[in-house]
């Protein structure tokens, strides 16, 4: 079985993934999409963000993390993985603050929102 280490980074792999279908989404937001593109963009925009949010606040990650965080306790502060989780866990402690239908709704208006400003 991999270690919590291993199966963080697999987890961190699917989120910057997502993460990175999200910014392009939002780049062709800003450069090609369509004028009245907004509203179908928009809702493309909340459901990967809410994909994205619900991989942050994922109970197993939170139990990964404490695990990640034991596995690396020895090592040197400067050592990638143990800085990885250290961070992560602080995004995480934010994240969970945030419901999940409001990370959404936030991408989606935020979409809405930029096709009347321009």
């Amino acid at each position: 079985m991999p270690t919590a280490v291993e199966q963080l980074r697999e987890h961190f792999g699917t989120i910057y993934d997502l993460d990175a279908v999200s910014a392009l989404s939002g780049w062709d937001e800003l450069v090609m999409m369509r004028p009245r593109g907004a509203e179908l963009r928009g809702d493309v925009n909340g459901t990967l963000a809410k994909i994205i949010h619900d991989l942050w606040i994922d109970e197993r990650f939170g139990e990964l993390l404490e695990l990640g965080a034991e596995e690396t306790a020895d090592r040197p502060d400067g050592d990638p993985d143990k800085a990885s989780i250290r961070l992560a866990r602080a995004e995480r402690d934010k994240r969970t603050r945030i419901p999940p239908a409001l990370a959404a709704a936030f991408a989606r208006e935020s979409s809405l929102a930029y096709a009347v400003w321009v």
